[in-house]
């Protein structure tokens, strides 16, 4: 979800007040505690957590949402050179496939997601379905280029999203218009020349990157943005805490509380609950610092330092939170509705919450200070 449309679509949340950095553009510093008694165990322990993230957790993540948006437009210009049922539903699992690391990286979304607003263009919700149809009904010729410029409320995952099912989920092969197969091709170019462009930016420069990555691992190192390492270690507890509120206070709270599908995002593939798990897997990868096969230190390391408990109580409150996401049921959809299972939509977003709270005071306090 683009996050500049989260705050006019549900105000600012007490949790998300929490988080004064978000406001800006460029790396932010904690506040200062009453004195400085960081050792140089801490900050050792701050530059491995720092480059753990970066190496074992961030990179790989859009690593993934890099391939898969590759898979997907493949899978687009395979349905468009045949309109077979078999094409339609590989292409539909190839965007399934990439919103799951995308979803993961919204536990991160800080430096250049934000400086490039590489998050409207690939996510922007709601989808501006009256402009879109007016799109495919002009003479406009739909090119990677055309579709870059175009609002980010036209395109990126949703509008690929709403071609590929139509307003109600139900599509056929046989509604697909060649019109829409063109505008298709053209947004999942450009989609994919965004995670292009958020891969190249965090990858080391002797790679081809912009070296963003260095610049988090070596902060408080002469020559990186981040003067301080806690600046940098600030910034992925920041992304976790804005995620959660996110999902619970947006993602799921505003169609809760409207009781309408219309409000909620990925709806047209039914894909809401698939999005708050990859979110909660964000989280998760942040806080223990591993993501598949690779591991090392995350933010936890920094919390058990000091209090072992407060680590247990997090880890315990990130299961609850999934269990409670598994047992939103039929659907999130179905759930919402008056009459529904809305009792279990309620109880995860509890369980968000409070894991944001966590995080935005306890988790601050051992690993800033």
């Amino acid at each position: 979800m683009n996050r500049s449309i989260l705050h006019s679509l549900f105000g600012i949340t007490t949790l998300a007040l929490l988080i004064t950095s978000l406001t800006g553009c460029g790396p932010t510093e904690p506040v200062k505690p009453k004195q400085d008694t960081t050792s140089v165990e801490t900050e050792q322990l701050r530059t491995e957590v720092l480059c753990d993230l970066v190496n074992n957790v961030a990179i790989p993540i859009i690593d993934d949402f890099d391939a898969r948006s590759a898979e997907l437009l493949e899978a687009i210009t395979t349905l468009a050179q045949g309109r077979t049922e078999a094409n339609l539903a590989a292409a539909r699992q190839a965007w399934r496939d990439t919103r799951e690391p995308w979803e993961m990286c919204e536990a991160f979304l800080f430096g250049p997601a934000k400086v490039q607003q590489l998050d409207p263009a690939v996510d922007s919700w709601p989808l501006d379905q009256i402009t879109l149809e007016s799109m495919l009904n002009s003479s406009d010729v739909f090119t990677k280029a055309y579709i870059d410029l175009s609002e980010g409320s036209v395109k990126g995952a949703h509008a690929i999203e709403y071609l590929l099912w139509g307003d109600k989920g139900n599509k056929r092969v046989d509604q697909i218009t060649p019109r829409e197969l063109e505008f298709m091709i053209a947004a999942a170019e450009s989609f994919r020349g965004s995670a292009g462009a958020l891969r190249r930016a965090w990858i080391p420069m002797a790679t081809g990157g912009d070296g963003y990555g260095d610049q988090v691992c070596n902060a408080g190192k002469e020559g990186s943005i981040y003067t301080k390492r806690a600046t940098a270690v600030r910034e992925f507890v920041n992304g976790v805490v804005f995620l959660l509120v996110e999902v619970a206070d947006a993602k799921m709270g505003i169609p809760y509380g409207a009781m309408n599908t219309d409000f909620e995002e990925a709806r047209f593939s039914n894909n809401s609950k698939d999005d708050f798990r990859a979110n909660l897997l964000g989280v998760k990868s942040i806080y223990m610092g591993s993501y598949g096969n690779r591991s090392g230190k995350g933010l936890r390391d920094l919390v058990r330092r000091s209090d072992i408990a407060l680590d247990s109580a997090i880890q315990t409150m990130i299961e609850t939170a999934r269990v409670r996401i598994e047992g939103i049921t039929p659907s999130f959809g179905a759930a919402i509705l008056p009459g529904g299972n809305r009792s279990s939509v309620q109880s995860a977003r509890l369980s968000l919450s409070m894991l944001a709270d966590l995080f935005s005071v306890q988790v601050s306090q051992k690993v800033l200070h």
